[in-house]
Order: structure tokens, then C-alpha cells, then sequence
């Protein structure tokens, strides 16, 4: 395990020396997950092995709850996750139950708008009926 070095210990060449590596900043990192569909970028990664391909032994724990992911990634339990998008910013300033912890969100996935697209030659064919695409669907394979 790399010794832990003080930040007042920290010079340029000493940041580039470690830097410079190419290795993880963390090598072992413990996704935390709700099961849904959402997650799927997380748990695709860990199986296809695209964090070990980068040097990170990963694990993925799955969860019962939004307030056990935050609370998890509070306590240190588990390095990543996804998140419901205000989440991270509630955690920040203490809102919602939970204790004030900053957190840093680098990317967002997904700004809960999903939804299913379909072409314009299906306009007012569809309606609000799932049933009524499946010709449609059996037809294009």
C-alpha cells in the first residue's frame, strides 16, 4: 500500500513523480448500486472488466435504498456509485437526513429524462399503447 504523503510534503516534482505512473489514484474502489436500469453503465464496466483494463480492482455492492448508497459513500464503505441527481448536492450542504458531507459528482449520466423515441413514421400510430409497436418491432427484424 503507498504511503500516504501531507500535503505540506507535496512539491511539483514529487506530483509529477507520482502522477507520471499512469496508475489509479485508487486501486480498489466498491461501486454501490441500486438495481435499475440507471446503474447499468457501473455493473457493464465491472464485467466487462474495463476498470481492471485501468489498473482498478472493482466490486459492485447492491443496496436497499438511496439513504444506504449516501450514507455508504459517507462512511467510506464504498468509493463510487450512482446517484438520484440531487443527491450529491443535498449530502453537500446536510439536507435530507444526512450528515453535511462534501461530495464531488464528476459527471452526470442522466438528468431524469428518460424516455423512448421513435421515429416520424410512427407519429400517431403508436398512441399511448405499448401493444400497437409490437407489428411495428416484428416487421423490422
Amino acid at each position: 500500500m503507498p504511503q500516504k504523503t501531507h500535503v505540506a510534503d507535496l512539491n511539483r516534482r514529487r506530483f509529477l513523480r507520482n502522477t507520471a505512473t499512469g496508475a489509479p489514484e485508487t486501486p480498489n474502489v466498491c461501486f454501490s448500486i441500486i438495481a435499475l436500469t440507471d446503474c447499468s453503465p457501473i455493473v457493464v464496466a465491472h464485467e466487462k472488466g474495463f476498470f481492471k483494463k485501468h489498473g482498478i480492482q472493482s466490486s459492485v455492492s447492491k443496496e436497499a435504498s438511496w439513504a444506504v448508497i449516501r450514507d455508504k459513500l459517507q462512511t467510506g464503505d464504498n468509493q463510487a456509485t450512482h446517484m438520484l441527481l440531487g443527491m450529491p448536492i443535498a449530502s453537500t450542504m446536510g439536507l435530507g437526513g444526512s450528515a453535511r458531507k462534501p461530495m464531488v459528482f464528476p459527471w452526470i449520466l442522466n438528468r431524469n429524462g428518460q424516455g423512448i423515441t421513435l421515429k416520424a413514421e410512427l407519429a400517431g400510430k403508436v398512441k399511448d399503447d405499448p401493444k400497437a409497436l409490437k407489428p411495428f418491432v416484428e416487421k423490422a427484424k
